[in-house]
């Protein structure tokens, strides 16, 4: 690809590692739109716009986008929010910290940033976020240049302290930028993109570039693959599982009866059809990388689960069968 069509964006890596990342990611995936500033926030209206993005892509049954506010500085989103996979946050502006004499330090953004930035990215169980620019505090070169500075080392902190990855929007980037820049991440996002190269075509056209700032050799971005690879696992020892199972009823087969049981191995085998089923979409949506794939995979995961409480149900059962046997025999 030429750099035209992927802009050269600037990656910094960090060699503190993010446990969070190492977790399998779960369906839905859900990403938050924040606003903490005091002026008129476009978070609720950001949001609905991706939602209904994910809608028009066929990807609504597996993915959740909300938008809130919430002013200044915050530990955690609103109550019951939960899990995050993917965080926007508009931050207020930047002030500067005091030093150990009382003195501001222009360049360094004051701790309550990192204290909270970190909680809620510890709260939400976020996998990256996307840090927005803050209010500009005056016009000028000068006050920009303070502003990314500060910004900067609010990442680097957070980084030092084993956070996922930041992507940090320029400063000079308005609102209506901002909003497409993520409008189109988030589209590449959902083609199962990594991170670095999300940024990078969501960038494409802007001559200020974000930044990543992110552990090394982490997985980025929503990870569909490592999704696909957990499903696929999951399928496999279900399978094997009900193959078993079918031995166990054909070894019970004086307990249950010829007709029994083979309503029983009936029930088993269109479990078994049904899962090669989902084995198959899984190939298909790995395959494919179409953003209508997340949809599949949450009624695939669905489909799984119901399959696994039949299998566990009728174990269950024929368990209940050969103990009432046994019991009827001692007696």
């Amino acid at each position: 690809m030429s750099k035209t069509e992927y802009p050269e964006i600037l990656v910094v890596e960090s060699d503190v590692p993010c446990p969070v990342l190492e977790r399998t990611p779960r369906l839905p995936v859900r990403l938050h739109v924040l606003d903490a500033r005091t002026e008129a926030s476009p978070a609720v209206s950001i949001a609905d716009d991706l939602a209904q993005l994910a809608r028009d892509l066929g990807a609504a049954d597996g993915v959740v986008v909300q938008g809130s506010r919430s002013s200044g500085w915050i530990t955690r989103l609103p109550t019951g929010s939960g899990r995050w996979d993917g965080l926007v946050v508009y931050p207020p502006t930047l002030l500067a910290a005091a030093s150990g004499a009382g003195e501001l330090d222009s360049s360094v953004p004051e701790e309550s940033a990192v204290t909270s930035l970190t909680a809620l990215l510890s709260n939400t169980g976020a996998r990256f976020l996307i840090l927005a620019p803050s209010p500009a505090t005056s016009e000028g070169v000068g006050p920009r240049a303070v502003e990314l500075a500060r910004r900067v080392k609010l990442v680097r902190a957070l980084a030092a302290a084993g956070a996922p990855a930041v992507v940090l929007l320029p400063v000079e980037w308005p609102d209506d930028i901002t909003a497409n820049f993520v409008a189109r991440l988030f589209e590449r996002l959902l083609h199962d993109s990594s991170l670095e190269r999300a940024v990078s075509r969501a960038a494409q056209g802007r001559f200020e570039l974000p930044s990543i700032f992110q552990p090394r050799g982490s997985r980025g971005g929503l990870d569909l693959g490592r999704l696909l690879e957990h499903q696929r696992k999951r399928i496999s020892e279900l399978s094997s599982l009900m193959k078993r199972f079918a031995r166990e009823l054909e070894a019970a087969s004086d307990v249950l009866g010829p007709e029994v049981l083979l309503q029983r191995l009936e029930r088993v085998e269109r479990r078994v059809e049904s899962l090669e089923g989902a084995r198959t979409a899984c190939e298909e949506i790995n395959r494919d990388r179409d953003p209508a794939g997340w949809s599949r995979l949450a009624q695939s995961v669905e489909l799984l689960n119901v399959l696994s409480e039949d299998d566990r149900a009728d174990r269950l059962l024929l368990a209940r069968q050969l103990a009432s046997m046994q019991s009827q025999e001692s007696a």
